[in-house]
């Protein structure tokens, strides 16, 4: 049965720029009616490598479906890194 995994939505949470991925994966039959339509969840931080592409590989998105990579480059100054950091390391 074929299966389709597309990005639904990215959220960018302030003050760190925390971004929320929500992906639909959709699967049909052979006629493409569909029988399963799941949400699945991942969130990214500042301090991650610029999303790990083993996470990105496992939510299976089209390589359209890259936003989330060009979203983290454009949000993730050092700045941001910085003081993501920081506030981390002050709850230990």
């Amino acid at each position: 049965m074929p299966t389709e995994t597309k990005l639904n939505h990215i959220k960018i949470n302030e003050p760190y720029k925390i971004m929320q991925v929500a992906c639909d994966i959709i699967t049909k039959d052979n006629d493409e009616n569909i029988i399963s339509n799941k949400r699945i969840r991942e969130t990214f931080i500042p301090t991650d490598t610029v999303i790990d592409s083993e996470r990105l590989n496992a939510l299976n998105l089209s390589d359209e479906d890259k936003k989330i990579i060009t979203d983290a480059t454009s949000n993730w100054t050092d700045e941001v890194k910085t003081s993501y950091t920081t506030y981390m390391e002050s709850l230990a």
